[in-house]
């Protein structure tokens, strides 16, 4: 399984794919890969689904403390590192049991950012260095996911990413420390600018929540160069904010980034691979030609717009 393709390890068969996920399993938790046991991953993960939703577990309560317990993480933990690893830990999951995706990363929303990507490269100006941005990256699969869908359509693309912290992304190409709404680079440095679930991920509950939104907004247009391209996939608006600012609203949305010097602004459902397993053939195909297993998805809005 050392063939690599895009940066990603080639993998074929249900095994290769359940070996995948354990041996992520067990680089997040610090433990050996032997002791990782991909059924024990499965039952603890729909445990935990089945709990969130208000349901009853079909492993018993000594049996999910034991697992709870096993594939807990590493003492001395911060906040966000536990937050990494549970989404590590469920997307490592999807992986090893071909199941529809729930946990969001970057790369399931591959075919909704090639999408941009592709009607802004029929106008881009071939003979101009093509840089992108990703605002935020929790893993360093996101980090990876986003420098081949950027490099699907622009080749000699140069890509960078922004994150406060970075324990899994700080090797990737292109990473630096820094925040959103604070960017460290010149005007017009990019031609696109990607979020995912960046807004959801933006704490708080009151207008303080707006001032941000904003200030990321104002930053991402100070940093595209002319027809620079915002793209974002986001969960529920409604959500976003907790305030009486109507951003879950599309129109206020909207109106937010015309303010902030966008057009052609486009706010619909987004497209995304059904499972991890179909994402990863998708990167694993030559210039990401392999298209299969391509879903609507009702809960995200696909959100683009052009730096006037």
């Amino acid at each position: 399984m050392t063939e690599r393709l895009n940066g990603f390890v080639s993998v074929r068969t249900p095994k290769q794919y359940a070996d995948l996920g354990c041996t992520r399993i067990a680089h997040i938790l610090r433990k050996p890969l032997a002791v990782v046991d991909p059924n024990e991953v499965l039952d603890l993960a729909h445990a935990q689904i089945a709990l969130k939703k208000g349901d009853l577990p079909e492993i018993g309560i000594h049996e999910l403390r034991r697992l709870n317990e096993k594939y807990r993480p590493p003492n001395g933990v911060d906040k966000r590192t536990a937050e990494e690893i549970s989404q590590i830990f469920f997307q490592a999951s999807e992986l090893i049991d071909g199941r529809s995706a729930t946990s969001n990363s970057y790369g399931l929303y591959a075919p909704s950012y090639e999408n941009a990507l592709l009607s802004q490269k029929e106008s881009w100006d071939e003979s101009q260095e093509y840089r992108s941005l990703l605002v935020g990256a929790l893993t360093s699969e996101t980090a990876m996911e986003y420098t081949a869908t950027v490099k699907n359509i622009f080749p000699q693309a140069k890509t960078h990413i922004i994150d406060i912290e970075g324990r899994e992304t700080i090797s990737a190409p292109g990473f630096i420390f820094g925040s959103g709404m604070e960017l460290p680079f010149p005007n017009a440095s990019f031609g696109s600018i990607h979020t995912n679930y960046l807004l959801n991920m933006i704490e708080g509950g009151d207008e303080t929540d707006i001032q941000k939104i904003e200030q990321l907004l104002q930053e991402s247009s100070r940093v595209l160069t002319k027809k620079g391209m915002l793209i974002m996939c986001e969960g529920k608006l409604n959500a976003v904010l907790k305030s009486n600012f109507a951003i879950g609203k599309k129109w206020e949305l909207a109106h937010l980034l015309k303010r902030y010097g966008f057009e052609q602004i486009s706010i619909k459902k987004g497209l995304k691979f059904e499972n991890r397993q179909a994402m990863m053939g998708h990167f694993h195909s030559s210039h990401g030609e392999d298209n299969r297993n391509v879903v609507a998805d009702k809960k995200t809005f696909y959100i683009t717009a052009v730096k006037s």
